[in-house]
């Protein structure tokens, strides 16, 4: 009985399925007046004419059928049409093949710069074209002119927001009660030399510029984008519809770009300055002792090499990505990662100092995200409140990589992230400076770690 029902329900089952019975694809037959024309379904070639005659299956859809001419780039003849083929139909099409269809179906149909790259491309200047010759410069200028308005409009959208960090001045005194009884009850003017004390080498900074806010993904993913396509046309074209859905976006609002190696973030700076037509600050080192030995009288370039790098210090201004080695140039105008004394100077508020056990403050939940607040998540930049030059998130949120070594190859990373304790996101706390700070290897990615970028201030 049970078998029974089984069988009567798959019977009604399969009867319910539509079956074609004694049906018979569609046929498509063409009779066109270019002998050997190429057909096109739907952008894919199906065939070509013999003697002006096609004919062939095809299977049930709507098609744009387009007919070519075999020297197609050299004698730009076309036709195109609608169909819609059903199973047991017969499309008959009379083609004929003309110089005006070939121009109304493309030129009318240019809409965006995919379009009109593909237009210049199907039509070559040529004989056939002295008609519209005006037309196709009129575009090939059009054209251009988009171009360079949408790269101007790409470079102004790429302007990073960076403050100005005043270097530091040793005539500065503090006198307000907080510092006082912070450092020993002291009841005299604290100099600015005493509260930078456990980092010497800061007295010596010039002026830098350094990133409001740590860098966000969308501004990451943005740079990166640009960066393979401005030297590319064709990259460049492909990826509009990329470019114009990140010109719509704020890309300086939104997460840090985080769980990125050191050698990405200074691949990233050399990527925007590159933008900027900027001088990169970290230089292929190979291109560059060509460059001096080619202005040079030296001859053999293994022994130049050798007495170059040897008049460098190798552990503070060369690394290595695979087999390329990189120098770094600091007197170039190009973005990069910030020193360990200039982020320093900055997370406690450079000359505008209050001694803050956080950068901003010396309640950690006005400025970081950290452990007790953060729920385990990332936040976005700037969520918190600035320290005193108006720099956001240099306290939690996520590590920074800086420039300089720890020891060996590790890179030194700053600020402490969202999964920390409160003490590791201080910024200013003298007996602990120096070990509120983490070390990486260069290719180390972490959930909590990203960076902000600095450039020099050229005068």
């Amino acid at each position: 009985m049970k078998i029974s029902k089984i069988f009567i329900i798959l019977c009604i089952a399969f009867l319910s399925i539509p079956i074609y019975i004694n049906a018979s694809l569609p046929i498509l037959k063409i009779t066109s007046n270019q002998d050997d024309a190429i057909v096109y379904a739907n952008d894919k070639q199906i065939g070509n004419c013999i003697d002006g005659k096609f004919e062939k299956e095809i299977n049930p859809g709507r098609y744009m059928i387009i007919l070519k001419t075999p020297d197609f780039d050299q004698d730009p003849i076309l036709y195109s049409e609608f169909i819609n083929a059903k199973m047991d139909n017969k499309i008959e099409v009379t083609a004929k093949l003309t110089l005006e269809s070939a121009e109304e179906y493309y030129y009318k149909n240019i809409n965006n710069y995919k379009d009109k790259k593909q237009f210049l491309k199907m039509f070559p200047r040529s004989k056939h074209f002295k008609k519209i010759e005006n037309q196709i410069r009129e575009l090939e200028n059009q054209y251009d002119d988009d171009i360079a308005t949408l790269k101007s409009k790409i470079r102004k959208k790429l302007n990073p927001k960076l403050i100005l960090v005043s270097s530091f001045d040793k005539a500065i005194t503090f006198t307000h009660r907080e510092l006082l009884n912070k450092y020993y009850y002291m009841h005299e003017p604290i100099s600015i030399t005493f509260l930078y004390k456990d980092y010497p080498e800061i007295a010596k900074l010039d002026s830098f510029y350094l990133g409001k806010h740590e860098v966000t993904d969308k501004f990451y993913d943005f740079v990166m984008l640009i960066d393979q396509s401005l030297t590319n046309e064709s990259t460049f074209i492909d990826n509009i519809d990329k470019i114009e859905t990140y010109l719509a976006d704020d890309i300086f609002i939104g997460y840090p770009k985080n769980n990125v190696t050191w050698f990405e973030a200074t691949q990233f700076c050399n990527a925007l300055s590159r933008i900027h037509n900027l001088t990169p600050v970290y230089q292929n080192l190979q291109e560059r002792l060509e460059k001096e030995q080619m202005q040079g009288d030296f001859t053999t370039t293994d022994s130049y090499n050798d007495l170059r790098i040897a008049s460098m210090n190798w552990q503070d201004f060369i690394f290595q990505i695979g087999r390329k080695r990189f120098f770094y140039e600091k007197e170039a105008d190009g973005y990069r990662l910030p020193t360990l004394d200039e982020w320093v100077f900055a997370s406690r508020g450079g000359n505008k100092t209050k001694g803050f056990t956080y950068s901003g403050s010396n309640n950690i939940n006005q400025v970081a995200v950290f452990k007790d607040n953060s729920k385990g998540e990332l936040a976005f930049v700037g969520s918190k409140n600035p320290n005193e030059l108006g720099f956001y998130d240099m306290s939690g949120n996520v590590w920074e990589w800086v420039w300089d070594k720890y020891s060996g190859y590790e890179r030194i990373n700053r600020g402490g992230d969202y999964r920390n304790e409160e003490d590791v996101c201080r910024i200013n706390n003298y007996k602990a400076s120096y070990w509120r700070r983490d070390h990486n290897q260069p290719t180390h990615r972490s959930l909590g770690l990203g960076f902000r970028i600095a450039r020099n201030k050229m005068d």
